[in-house]
């Protein structure tokens, strides 16, 4: 009778099935890129200007991988077992369920589902970054390498699933960041009614899905932390480094977003009385 393969037997196969997936979806974020350039040059040439318009195209990709990502995730989270009892305990305060409860442990086919797709985004972003210093940032860059490095371990490890799942239903503020930051001032509503609830809205979705997570999703790492000492040594510092990052990238950025949004209205110049 044959034993049930253990993980690292699993590896090289789920692996290349992983591979695969996101060298398809890479090649699709490129060639929707190319797609969309052409589109801007010949239908908006006269509105964005010839600098613009790789930006443009890039934006595109990113609004349409962060709106799939972005739904599926936040679905999977309110839907799909055990995310779904994991969220409402949190949100509840549950603290019998939390407290007895190993978050970290746990499947989910949504995560397995995007990832692929994801790594295939942030592959193409970082190659795009490098062509174009237009929409190169440092941060960005970090930030998809850690990703690339962290969550497919996440993934064929079964460890974490419940927390990247969660970090990437974040993504459905997204596609309100770049209408409001890029699309709309671009194309001339820039301080007009669309363009000021617009960016109200993306306030308030970064608020709930991003920002009062945040102490939630910290309790229950804490209440869970004990059962990580059965993992291994680099699993363990994976998890030790990359669960804090995101939710101080996310309140640093939440910070320009709040002074950008007092800004605009009026009760903030940003500038230091002498």
């Amino acid at each position: 009778m044959s034993s049930r393969p253990s993980f690292l037997d699993r590896i090289p196969t789920e692996v290349y099935g992983l591979g695969q997936r996101a060298i398809l979806s890479c090649l699709f974020c490129a060639t929707f890129h190319f797609v969309m350039q052409r589109f801007v040059r010949q239908r908006f040439s006269k509105i964005i200007k010839p600098k613009s318009q790789f930006d443009w195209a890039n934006r595109c990709v990113a609004t349409l991988h962060a709106a799939l990502s972005g739904f599926i995730c936040t679905m999977a989270m309110l839907s799909e077992e055990p995310a779904a009892a994991n969220t409402k305990a949190l949100l509840t305060l549950d603290h019998n369920t939390i407290d007895n409860t190993d978050f970290f442990r746990g499947n989910s086919a949504a995560f397995g589902f995007v990832l692929p797709y994801t790594i295939g985004y942030f592959l193409y972003d970082l190659v795009a970054m490098l062509l174009d210093s237009e929409i190169y940032m440092d941060l960005m860059m970090v930030h998809h390498i850690f990703s690339l490095a962290l969550w497919p371990v996440a993934l064929l490890s079964g460890v974490g699933h419940y927390y990247v799942l969660q970090l990437l239903s974040t993504e459905a503020t997204s596609p309100l960041l770049h209408a409001s930051v890029f699309f709309l001032p671009k194309h001339g509503f820039k301080g007009k009614t669309l363009h000021t609830a617009c960016g109200l809205l993306f306030l308030l979705a970064f608020t709930v899905w991003r920002i009062l997570p945040i102490p939630l999703i910290a309790y229950s790492a804490y209440a869970s932390w004990s059962g990580l000492s059965d993992i291994s040594w680099p699993l363990f510092i994976a998890i030790f480094v990359g669960l804090p990052i995101p939710p101080l990238l996310n309140l640093y950025w939440y910070s320009l977003i709040v002074k950008g949004s007092l800004k605009a209205l009026g009760l903030f110049d940003g500038k230091k009385k002498p």
